[in-house]
């Protein structure tokens, strides 16, 4: 009868001790994750400004953080960090200010106009070559955008171009 209350006494302390190690893995630290404090520095490296706010969420069985940053220049952006690997997931547009320029770790424009011309001619049909009619930058979505007009033989495409990660958004033709 001892025996087995020490085992009962034993397995509540383990599963104790073991529920307290779970608490502290989110913005703890262990096991590679990045604390919060470490997630609000990667933000502010990527978006210079003064944290506003900082929040930590649960989705699909990873945990991210949201750092919100009012830059110098009254733009508000959210930077969500994955704290499994500490890289930037998304970067939001809260509120963009007149004149406002985009954070410079976006990608160059160069890649932007490679991208958009590659995907025109893997999606459409057409012996020539595409080319670039206008390239900008815009606010898409609340996610910083190249808009890309490609033109390839006589009709006329916008690709949206994720400016953070070179993704294509979407495709669409315009004539």
């Amino acid at each position: 009868m001892k025996r087995i209350f020490l085992l009962i006494i034993l397995f509540v302390f383990i599963s104790a001790n073991s529920f307290a190690q779970e608490e502290e893995l989110i913005g703890a630290g262990p096991k590679g994750r990045f604390t919060q404090e470490q997630a609000n520095e990667i933000a502010l490296r990527r978006v210079p400004g003064e944290i506003l706010s900082s929040e930590g969420w649960w989705e699909n069985d990873r945990f991210f953080v949201g750092v919100k940053i009012l830059r110098g220049d009254s733009s508000i952006f959210e930077v969500e960090i994955n704290t499994l690997t500490g890289k930037v997931h998304e970067i939001e547009i809260e509120y963009l200010a007149a004149k406002a320029m985009l954070p410079m770790d976006v990608i160059a424009r160069h890649l932007a106009h490679a991208i958009a011309l590659s995907h025109v001619e893997d999606k459409t049909r057409g012996g020539t070559k595409a080319r670039v009619l206008k390239l900008e930058t815009i606010v898409h979505e609340r996610k910083p955008v190249y808009r890309v007009e490609v033109k390839r033989l006589v009709k006329t495409y916008e690709v949206l171009v994720n400016a953070s990660s070179g993704k294509v958004m979407s495709l669409r033709k315009l004539d």
